[in-house]
């Protein structure tokens, strides 16, 4: 996967820390938590062609194609259908996120998706169990091969 890393060195977040943070600030309009102990979310899901889609119902899109280096402002034209493409692309790659379907909306004028998110401290218990267990591995190979 991506770590989107930026020339300078600097190491980039990875897209669910970077969703997570956007969720926390609460900066993009209609991208927000429903539930946070739960893990649920609400992004915007107009479709362009709809009578009330506008420039800000694409707007988590856009930032996500700027700060995946895959949108230039001053350099690329936008291009609303690729951002919204490439975002949902990476969330269904993610096993992190599942869409909630029966909660979603497709009918009502400001149409939403909801996805459910991992639990933050479940990612961080099976990352534990991981380094545990190569630990063990480890530790028996370093036995045997004494």
């Amino acid at each position: 996967m991506d770590d989107y890393s930026k020339s300078l060195g600097k190491k980039r977040l990875r897209f669910r820390d970077w969703l997570i943070d956007k969720l926390n600030t609460r900066d993009i309009e209609g991208v927000q938590w429903i539930d946070r102990e739960r893990g649920l979310f609400r992004i915007p899901w107009v479709h362009g062609s709809h009578r009330t889609w506008n420039i800000n119902d694409a707007e988590i899109f856009r930032q996500w194609a700027i700060y995946s280096g895959k949108y230039e402002p001053t350099r690329d034209m936008p291009d609303y259908r690729k951002w919204k493409t490439n975002f949902r692309c990476t969330l269904n790659g993610l096993r992190d996120f599942k869409e909630v379907r029966n909660e979603s909306s497709s009918r009502e004028p400001r149409r939403f998706k909801i996805y459910s998110l991992e639990s933050i401290d479940k990612g961080k218990k099976e990352q534990s169990r991981r380094e545990k267990e190569e630990k063990r591995k480890f530790q028996v190979k370093k036995h045997f091969c004494s």
